[in-house]
């Protein structure tokens, strides 16, 4: 099922709030909104839940979704896929009781020679999507554009493209710069594809987790897959290599099924994650 546009392209190019407008919700207790995003040339849409309104620093969820897959109800939008059955984000957001702010990108994969690649896997892409987000904020509530307080990377299945390519670029100096200086969680749902290439994959997330495990500047990796899979054996491929390194910042644990792994997962993670201006840096689990 692919993702797009709902909004006219006229309307695209008006910041956040401008494309379809922000529209409070009164079943998930928070308000909607969609703009054109620049550097992820798409509509994104963003759930602001009445626990996040107004606050600062705020901590800000950027989820990548994934490819076409058969999961049922996954929305026709951006904005209607974080509200979907199948992926019910913007509850689950309002359900945390986090004042978290969601940001979901629609991906419109490529494909082709170019299938591997998207303008988010670049760290500076990805900053200045998070600057998108944060500075139009003042369209949704905000007197003026909060801080940043935390970022969270999260994705899954064919999310790997974004997430992948970020963590191979760890010593590009722009993946400790902007917003992912605030990066404090990366989740990985059923996104450990290239089983052919395990061990290139494997290390590539070593490396960056090895990179992120001292404290104060600890960034937790919690990479959830299906058993054997395709994305069991690079995942657990990390969880050895993890385990022999000692590296406290790591976890990895199976999960029941591709589709419903966001949705029966995700509110463990959310739960588990503590808002802007307390430390999760340092502490361990989920």
């Amino acid at each position: 099922m692919y993702l797009y546009p709902s909004a006219p392209s006229s309307m695209l190019d008006r910041g956040l709030g401008k494309a379809g407008g922000c529209t409070q919700d009164a079943t998930l207790k928070g308000q909607t909104c969609s703009f054109d995003s620049t550097s992820s040339k798409s509509v994104t849409a963003v759930f602001v839940p009445a626990a996040a309104l107004k606050t600062d620093p705020i901590t800000i969820v950027v989820w990548i979704h994934g490819d076409i897959i058969p999961c049922g109800d996954e929305g026709r939008d951006a904005v209607s896929y974080v509200k979907s059955k199948e992926f019910p984000l913007a509850q689950q957001i309002t359900d945390s009781k986090k004042p978290f702010v969601l940001a979901v990108p629609t991906m419109k994969w490529p494909s082709g020679n170019n299938k591997s690649v998207h303008a988010l896997g670049s760290p500076k892409k990805m900053n200045a999507f998070v600057e998108e987000v944060r500075s139009g904020l003042t369209n949704a509530g905000w007197s003026k554009a909060p801080a940043l307080g935390r970022l969270i990377l999260a994705g899954h299945s064919r999310a790997y493209v974004v997430l992948n390519a970020l963590a191979a670029a760890v010593k590009d100096p722009e993946s400790s710069a902007g917003a992912l200086a605030k990066l404090t969680d990366v989740w990985l749902l059923d996104t450990t594809y290239g089983k052919r290439n395990r061990k290139f994959h494997c290390n590539k997330w070593i490396v960056w987790a090895t990179a992120h495990a001292k404290a104060p500047t600890m960034i937790k990796l919690r990479v959830l897959y299906r058993k054997a899979s395709g994305t069991s054996d690079v995942a657990e491929c990390i969880s050895d290599e993890a385990a022999k390194a000692a590296l406290p910042n790591v976890v990895v644990h199976g999960a029941p099924s591709h589709c419903s792994l966001p949705r029966e997962e995700l509110p463990a993670l959310l739960a588990a994650s503590l808002p802007s201006g307390q430390s999760s840096r340092a502490t361990r689990g989920l």
